[in-house]
């Protein structure tokens, strides 16, 4: 079981140290209204351009496909359905890395709920998931167009994607740039052992999907399947299992209560 989980992240590793400047470039430029003689769509995960698919953003079996909820975009007061936030993958990488991933996760989140055997090597492959979610959360709101606010005197603030936006008044619009880049490098790191402690598992008294995350900072997400949650800190490291679990609880406290 582990080997064969640990081998479906090779391909992702090895096509980010090859290709990640490029796709993140491609990321970054496509949708800004400066560049011109855009190219086909690219595989986000590999490069590819042929038999791209839509990847969603977060598994549908995760948000159990409802199509009543979805992302709330802050800086622009948008509302999309998690059914329709989706990126461009290749048939491959959708259905038989991603899939696959994803197949093995939900019979580890399964043997967590039960109490019954992981080790370390589960843990970390789970770290591996959520950055793969984090990746994709970034591609996607660097897809998403800015939709500007009723009487905003700056018209074309309106063709700008919603990730630069989010850096645009610290005038730094290239930190999305960065996020992919940094999203990336996680990735392409196959050892994950110093990141152990930054995953925090709870349990949950009442089944519920919840989820929220703060770019390349932090991601809660909530099982109502499993009675579980994980959050994970993307950034910082810990010496041992108490302290973040006591900043996570602090984090969820201020945004969900």
């Amino acid at each position: 079981m582990s080997k064969k989980i640990n081998s479906l992240f090779i391909p992702l590793r090895v096509n980010f140290r090859k290709h990640g400047p490029e796709i993140a470039e491609d990321v970054f430029y496509r949708f800004h209204p400066a560049t011109l003689n855009v190219g086909s769509e690219i595989c986000v995960f590999c490069k590819v351009q042929k038999k791209l698919t839509k990847e969603h953003v977060l598994p549908k079996w995760l948000f159990q496909n409802k199509t009543n909820i979805g992302f709330e975009i802050e800086v622009n007061q948008q509302s999309i359905p998690y059914i329709k936030s989706v990126v461009p993958a290749c048939e491959n990488c959708n259905n038989s890395i991603l899939a696959e991933i994803e197949k093995k996760i939900i019979h580890i989140l399964e043997n967590l709920e039960k109490n019954e055997y992981y080790d370390d090597n589960d843990l970390a492959n789970i770290i591996r998931w959520l950055e793969i979610l984090e990746y994709k959360l970034q591609v996607f709101s660097t897809r998403l167009k800015y939709i500007k606010y009723a009487n905003e005197p700056f018209s074309e603030f309106g063709t700008l994607p919603v990730s630069w936006m989010n850096h645009f008044w610290e005038m730094k619009p290239f930190k999305a740039l960065s996020n992919i880049k940094f999203t990336q490098r996680n990735i392409s790191i196959k050892d994950k052992s110093s990141r152990l402690n930054s995953l925090v598992i709870f349990s949950t008294k009442e089944p519920h999907f919840e989820f929220f995350h703060l770019p390349t900072q932090y991601i809660f997400i909530s099982f109502p399947m499993y009675n579980n949650a994980l959050f994970y800190f993307f950034r910082k490291r810990f010496e041992n299992f108490e302290e973040p679990r006591a900043e996570a609880i602090e984090i969820m406290k201020k945004i969900l209560d």
